[in-house]
């Protein structure tokens, strides 16, 4: 009798034991989710990035103010809610400088916290030398692993002015850019990103790096046109229009 008491006893703490044992494997697991969640959250920002002069300010003013305002290089961000009528979700939109001593230093610290980049290009001012200041940009974003599968949207601004560039024509040229970046990243073992509590990590590989780097098979950038001063209003002479649904629209769309 003793015997098979002492035998429901051991079974019984072996029930308990399994039952704790699954208890915390439950609570662990439901902690990761709470946390990844949590994390998930957390990106509530959109940034407007870009090389200076490319209109950022200016978007910036128009989102959050709905009205144009003078504008010079700026040389500390701007911040704004997103209005309600263009998301629903709880959006900050930031403008960031642009000037290549400032920007990587603004953009480090809203990366963790990044919904989505919208990317200023200046279709006028569209040299060689121009564009391959905005490739680099570009390029530090895109190899950024703190933005990994963030939404980034490449706007051709001006496109108001003659003789400004076409987008497919833009594309065309930072693809090129961002093909010879990139090899020129593969080759060095420098680690230029860092998590919340300082250590590094290695930035990502831009595309395939077995063929040139193809903006529309990244699977996270769109490419469109338009204007952000836009164009005068037939009649008036200091009302104007923008041309920015395609901003509008990806925003929303996040």
């Amino acid at each position: 009798y003793q015997r098979r008491v002492h035998g429901r006893l051991c079974l019984a703490d072996m029930d308990v034991s399994i039952l704790i044992a699954a208890v915390v494997v439950a609570l662990t697991a439901l902690i990761f989710v709470l946390l990844r969640v949590k994390k998930a959250a957390k990106r509530t920002k959109i940034v407007i990035a870009g090389p200076s002069t490319a209109g950022k300010t200016l978007l910036f003013s128009l989102i959050c103010h709905g009205k144009y305002v003078d504008t010079q290089t700026s040389m500390e961000e701007n911040s704004g809610p997103v209005p309600k009528n263009l998301s629903e979700k709880d959006f900050t939109l930031f403008d960031l400088p642009g000037h290549e001593r400032l920007r990587n230093a603004a953009l480090s610290k809203h990366a963790y916290h990044t919904a989505g980049v919208v990317f200023l290009v200046d279709a006028f001012k569209s040299s060689k030398d121009e564009l391959a200041v905005a490739a680099r940009h570009l390029y530090d974003i895109l190899s950024d692993p703190r933005l990994a599968g963030v939404p980034v949207l490449i706007f051709c601004n001006k496109q108001d002015i003659i003789g400004a560039r076409a987008p497919p024509v833009i594309v065309d040229a930072l693809e090129k850019e961002l093909t010879s970046l990139r090899e020129v990243a593969l080759g060095s073992t420098s680690l230029v990103f860092t998590k919340e509590d300082g250590s590094a990590l290695a930035p990502l590989t831009v595309g395939d790096p077995e063929h040139p780097v193809v903006l529309d098979k990244l699977g996270r950038v769109t490419v469109a046109g338009g204007s952000v001063r836009g164009t005068l209003v037939l009649g008036t002479t200091d009302q104007r229009e923008p041309q920015t649904d395609a901003i509008t629209a990806w925003i929303a769309a996040l």
